[in-house]
């Protein structure tokens, strides 16, 4: 039998590790309330990058901005959102001049989002064809981001 004021410690801890619990949830489906998937798995480290991208679409050009990237995929700020599951002609412009190609498919989207609510409208990216220099640009980002957490 537990000795009775750790017993009360003991039920405390519990009390406030599920309410800590249950704010975490509750923030979660708050952010993920207007997402929708094509159920795409994240396989590699997201590094947070803020880069200019332009979209090549049938109705033209549609910018946006990377929120994160990886060697797999990104996240781009656009609103509104394209289309899941459609594949699209990317160019990343990643310092002034210099840009990386890749061509990526839509496999999530945010949509909804507003300047009150603190939300971010945008898509998921999985990269179907991406260049050596492409991915060596990313592995330089996640050498970076290592450096930086070490």
């Amino acid at each position: 039998m537990l000795h009775p004021p750790l017993y009360v410690l003991l039920v405390a801890v519990g009390v406030v590790l599920l309410w800590g619990a249950w704010k975490y949830l509750a923030r979660w489906r708050s952010n993920t309330r207007n997402i929708h998937s094509d159920q795409g798995t994240r396989e590699s480290l997201r590094i947070p990058v803020l880069c200019k991208v332009a979209i090549g679409t049938r109705g033209g050009i549609r910018p946006g901005v990377t929120r994160n990237i990886s060697q797999g995929g990104m996240f781009v700020q656009m609103d509104p959102p394209l289309e899941l599951r459609q594949t699209y002609p990317m160019t990343i412009e990643v310092s002034g001049s210099r840009t990386i190609q890749v061509e990526g498919r839509v496999v999530w989207s945010i949509s909804g989002g507003n300047s009150d609510s603190g939300a971010i409208c945008g898509i998921g990216v999985l990269f179907t064809d991406i260049s050596e220099e492409g991915l060596a640009w990313i592995m330089t980002l996640e050498n970076l981001s290592d450096e930086i957490a070490a």
